[in-house]
């Protein structure tokens, strides 16, 4: 019987298949095309966080400074000055609890082993705390917080090249167990604040 050659035939002895049908060559090139392709720029680690603190220590005894970092870590998480990002994001508060949750803050930390290495570090800027020993040979913390004042006073808080953002002001807490000092003669040198040796993790907190 004639039929029009426009009328497609099926060979009803072979299953239809639903996939389309690519010459070999197509397919290949498509498989390398998906090998090349570039990967996934969405990143599923959670986001960076730049440090809440930047604090500079100086001590001339090294077991107290070292006592100092192992409080310190002991609440916050703690990183060198130069590290740009904190390794871990904040860990939320716990609803009603209204101690302090220093967990939640990331510091770095800087200490300094002589008055002269604390002012050169101090003077260059960069920091929003220092912690510093009344008593040590040579530059003593009042020598240190007294030639910081005149920074304080012009606003540049240490030096600044021109056109740059002038570094931030550093507040600065004496470090002493002369009984002798108190808050209100630390004030006559520039200094805000006293912590009492040997240092506690309370006092650190508040």
């Amino acid at each position: 019987d004639w039929q029009p050659h426009c009328i497609p035939t099926l060979d009803l002895g072979r299953p239809l298949s639903m996939e389309p049908r690519l010459p070999a060559t197509s397919l290949e090139a498509a498989r390398r095309a998906d090998a090349a392709a570039p990967p996934s720029t969405i990143s599923t680690s959670p986001p960076q966080r730049k440090p809440d603190l930047s604090l500079l220590l100086i001590e001339d005894d090294m077991f107290a400074q070292m006592s100092f970092r192992m409080m310190l870590e002991s609440m916050a998480e703690v990183i060198p000055k130069n590290s740009e990002e904190c390794s871990t994001p904040p860990t939320p508060p716990v609803s009603g609890d209204m101690s302090p949750n220093l967990k939640n803050v990331c510091i770095t930390l800087e200490c300094a082993s002589s008055g002269e290495v604390g002012w050169e570090m101090l003077h260059s800027g960069g920091f929003d705390l220092a912690v510093v020993d009344i008593h040590m040979p040579g530059a003593s913390g009042f020598d240190i917080s007294w030639a910081y004042q005149p920074h304080l006073l012009n606003g540049d808080g240490g030096r600044s090249s021109a056109g740059a953002e002038p570094p931030r002001q550093t507040i600065i807490i004496a470090c002493t167990a002369d009984d002798d000092c108190n808050q209100d003669s630390l004030r006559r040198y520039g200094m805000h604040d006293l912590l009492r040796k040997p240092v506690s993790v309370k006092a650190l907190r508040h």
